[in-house]
């Protein structure tokens, strides 16, 4: 079931929007930018509350990018502010992230931090990649959830690089560590001087927030529209 499909069966159940409202909502909904649209609809729908049928389904993530994320307190400066508020409010964890390598990490070549940030600057891919609020979100998914999409894995989620005090840029990468004899997902930050493998990518979005937030919320308007005119669902 995809990701419009499982909101709107959410909304239907909910009991928040009868058949015979819809059309108005819709129509108040058009006057909304982007991220007031996606408040309206999570307060018909806890999105956060789904739970996966089987191993299969999409894993959905919902983030509100209005609201900062809360930096550590041995942090100087965000490298790149502009980028807080960039990218999808949701999205699926199992089809809307990539894991992204450069040439220096594949196969069995590795290479330093410091340069992988400086080629994902000169690309302009920092925009696509996912930053500290949505590794903590998929910290909350849990180890289970991040070992059957990522195994053994580091994301590093290079969109909320900052300056340390000690001045060193360091970058949040989330991962399954083993602590006091229990597994767990963990946010670590990463020095420049570390060496990265293939198996520490860049997690990234392959569109950018407009190209996908749009794409569902037209879909999701158009099911709506589909369901308020079709007698079964009266």
């Amino acid at each position: 079931m995809s990701i419009i499909d499982r909101i709107v069966d959410r909304i239907h159940r909910s009991n928040k929007l009868s058949i015979g409202e819809i059309p108005k909502w819709i129509e108040q909904s058009k006057k909304l930018s982007d991220s007031e649209f996606l408040k309206n609809v999570l307060d018909l729908c806890s999105l956060n509350d789904f739970v996966p049928p089987n191993k299969n389904s999409d894993i959905i993530i919902c983030i509100d990018h209005t609201v900062r994320p809360e930096y550590p307190n041995t942090v100087k400066e965000v490298m790149h502010p502009e980028l807080e508020r960039l990218g999808p409010s949701i999205y699926s964890l199992s089809s809307d992230v990539e894991l992204y390598l450069t040439n220096t990490q594949k196969g069995k070549k590795w290479s330093k931090a410091k340069n992988i940030y400086a080629l994902l600057k000169k690309e302009d891919k920092l925009k696509h990649c996912l930053g500290l609020k949505d590794a903590m979100e998929i910290q909350k998914k849990g180890v289970v959830v991040f070992r059957e999409l990522f195994g053994d894995k580091w994301l590093y989620c290079w969109k909320s690089t900052v300056k340390q005090f000690n001045n060193e840029i360091v970058v949040p990468a989330t991962y399954v560590a083993h602590i006091n004899g229990a597994d767990e997902v963990v946010i670590d930050w990463r020095d420049p001087g570390v060496f990265l493998t293939k198996n520490c990518p860049a997690a990234c979005f392959p569109s950018s927030q407009l190209e996908i937030l749009g794409f569902w919320r037209q879909g999701l308007i158009s099911h709506l529209e589909f369901l308020s005119g079709n007698d079964r669902y009266r």
